[in-house]
C-alpha cells in the first residue's frame, strides 16, 4: 500500500483549492465521492460562479460559536488575497450587487477545471467515486477506508461536504467521524432553503419582488433584508429567504414557536399581479405589507447548504484537530455558515489556504 503525505477527503472547493496551495514536492492524492469535482461550485449562481464577496466582515458575517477564530483565519487570507489569486491567474470577475463577485465570462465550469488542470500538472490524481467509509488513526500515519480499497497517509485533511442536494453524493460523513472522535459538532440541518407557507400564494408563483423580509420567532425579530422574494406554489424562497433560514435551526422543532415572516412591498414592486393576488379591489397602493406563518422549510434536497457541523473550537489555528494531531478540517463541514451572496466559498478559500499553508 503506497504511502502518502497528505490526503484530501473531498474535491470540493476547499478540498482543490488546499491541494493547490499545499508544497508541490508532497506527495498528495485526493479521494472524492461523486463522478465529478466541484459539483456545488457548478451550482453556484446558476453556474456563473459567485466566487466572494468584498463586503464580508468576519466577525459579523459569519455564524458561529467562535469568532474569534473565523475572524483569525480571515486575518491570514483575506478577501482581496483571494482576489489577488484571480488576478494573478488572468482570471477576470466583476463586481455585482450586494457586493458579490461573479466570474465576469459566466462560466464556473472553467474555473473549475482550471483548478483540476493545474493539479493535474502537479501530479496531484483526483480517485472518484471513493466513498468514504473509515479514517483510523495510527502512530505514524492514518488508515483511510473507502468503499473500493484502502490508502495510506501521513495526514489527512478532511475537506468533504454535507448533507445539502444528497442527489450530487452528499452524506454526512463529517459528523459520523465528528461522534467517533468525540468532537464537539452541531448537527447539520437544511440551511438557504425556502420556507412553506400557511398563507396560499399560488397566484404569485414565479414572480419575484425586491421587498423587505423579516422573519420572527414568537413576535421577537429574528433576521431582516431587503433583496429578492421568489414565490412558489406554497412557499417562498430568494435571497432574503434563504439569508433568514439561517436563523431557523430547530426553532420548527417546538411546537409552542410561532415562526412568522412579514414582506413589506414598496409601490414600484406592486405590479398588477400582486394586485390581483390581494383580497381587495385596488388600482394603486404606495406600499404594501403582509404576514404568513411558517410552517415548514424545504429538505436537505433544495438546501443549497447544511447548517451547523463540526465546531472549531476542535481546531488549532491551522485547522488541525487538537485531539488528534495530523488530521484537519476545512471547508463547508465546519460550524461557519451564513447567507448566500459569496461569504460560504470565501469561507472554503480562506480555510483552505490557512491550512495549506501549515505544511510550508
Amino acid at each position: 500500500m503506497q504511502m502518502r503525505d497528505v490526503i484530501i477527503i473531498g474535491a470540493g472547493p476547499s478540498g482543490l483549492f488546499a491541494a493547490l496551495h499545499l508544497p508541490q514536492h508532497l506527495r498528495v492524492l485526493i479521494l472524492e465521492k461523486s463522478s465529478q469535482a466541484a459539483v456545488k461550485l457548478l451550482m453556484s449562481a446558476k453556474g456563473r460562479g459567485n466566487l466572494t464577496n468584498t463586503s464580508i466582515t468576519p466577525r459579523q458575517d459569519y455564524q458561529t460559536s467562535d469568532s474569534d477564530f473565523v475572524e483569525a483565519a480571515f486575518e491570514c487570507y483575506k478577501v482581496q488575497d483571494f482576489l489577488d489569486f484571480l488576478a494573478k491567474q488572468k482570471i477576470e470577475v466583476q463586481e455585482e450587487a450586494g457586493s458579490r463577485i461573479l466570474l465576469k465570462s459566466w462560466k464556473v465550469l472553467q474555473f473549475r477545471d482550471f483548478l483540476i488542470d493545474t493539479l493535474r500538472e502537479r501530479g496531484i490524481n483526483i480517485l472518484y467515486e471513493q466513498e468514504l467509509l473509515d479514517i483510523i488513526p495510527g502512530s505514524s500515519s492514518f488508515q483511510v477506508k473507502t468503499d473500493k480499497e484502502n490508502f495510506q497517509s501521513k495526514k489527512i485533511l478532511l475537506a468533504s461536504g454535507t448533507k445539502s442536494i444528497p442527489k450530487i453524493g452528499s452524506t454526512d460523513i463529517a459528523l459520523q467521524l465528528a461522534k467517533k472522535f468525540a468532537l464537539w459538532y452541531t448537527e447539520f440541518y437544511p440551511a438557504l432553503v425556502g420556507f412553506e407557507t400557511e398563507k396560499e400564494l399560488a397566484i404569485l408563483s414565479g414572480s419575484s419582488l425586491n421587498a423587505r423580509g423579516e422573519l420572527y420567532c414568537n413576535k421577537k425579530l429574528l433576521y431582516q433584508q431587503f433583496w429578492p422574494i421568489l414565490f412558489t406554489h406554497r412557499w417562498i424562497s430568494g435571497p432574503v429567504v434563504f439569508n433568514a433560514s439561517l436563523y431557523l435551526k430547530n426553532l420548527l422543532k417546538n411546537p409552542n414557536n410561532q415562526i412568522s415572516f412579514k414582506i413589506q412591498v414598496g409601490q414600484e414592486e406592486i405590479t398588477k399581479r400582486f394586485l390581483s393576488y390581494l383580497w381587495f379591489k385596488a388600482n394603486k397602493l404606495s406600499s404594501y405589507t403582509f404576514t404568513t406563518n411558517i410552517t415548514g422549510v424545504r429538505g436537505f434536497d433544495e438546501a443549497k447548504i447544511s447548517g451547523g457541523g463540526i465546531k472549531t473550537e476542535n481546531l488549532t489555528p491551522n485547522f488541525e484537530l487538537k485531539s488528534i494531531p495530523g488530521l484537519y478540517v476545512i471547508g463547508e463541514c465546519l460550524d461557519v455558515n451564513w447567507k448566500t451572496g459569496g461569504y460560504n466559498l470565501q469561507r472554503c478559500w480562506t480555510s483552505a489556504v490557512v491550512c495549506a499553508r501549515s505544511f510550508w
